[in-house]
């Protein structure tokens, strides 16, 4: 399976992962886990939890547009090893966003960010040049010539 797809693998499963450390963080700071009404819980986590709650947020919408990168990447022609070592990049920011947002680390989590969108740039940037090179076909200069000297005959 090719490293892109391993990454999105990934980054699909970790929005639910931090969910269980949500979870676990409800129970901690309030008590119990609200089943009947979670998202209103969540608004009173503080510290930690509320650190958890957010970077569970931030994975969703990361995992939504590393998809619409690799979509772009794909539909474009993009071989899977041009996006290998920029997709594993991605992926080691995503490990790192979580545990620099939970301990409160902000400039090492807004690094990773911008790394990652650095890197999710760089292949939308190969999705545009393959995409561009897929453009309509050029005639060369003797198909052109033939076509004038065939013109010129009638």
């Amino acid at each position: 399976m090719p490293t892109a797809l391993l990454v999105l693998i990934f980054v699909s499963l970790l929005p639910y992962v931090l969910a269980a450390f949500g979870g676990a963080a409800k129970v901690a700071e309030l008590g119990h886990f609200d089943h009947h009404h979670p998202r209103i819980q969540s608004t009173q986590l503080m510290s930690k939890g509320a650190r958890v709650m957010a970077a569970q947020s931030n994975a969703w919408e990361a995992l939504a547009f590393y998809s619409a990168v690799l979509f772009t990447a794909y539909a474009s022609g993009v071989h899977w090893d041009e996006l290998a070592a920029p997709a594993l990049l991605f992926g080691l920011t995503r490990a790192l966003h979580p545990l620099f947002y939970i301990a409160n680390m902000a400039m090492a989590r807004s690094l990773v960010v911008l790394i990652e969108l650095i890197s999710c740039l760089y292949m939308f940037g190969l999705a545009a040049v393959k995409a561009m090179s897929f453009g309509l076909p050029r005639r060369s200069s003797l198909s052109i010539h033939n076509a004038n000297k065939n013109n010129d005959n009638h």
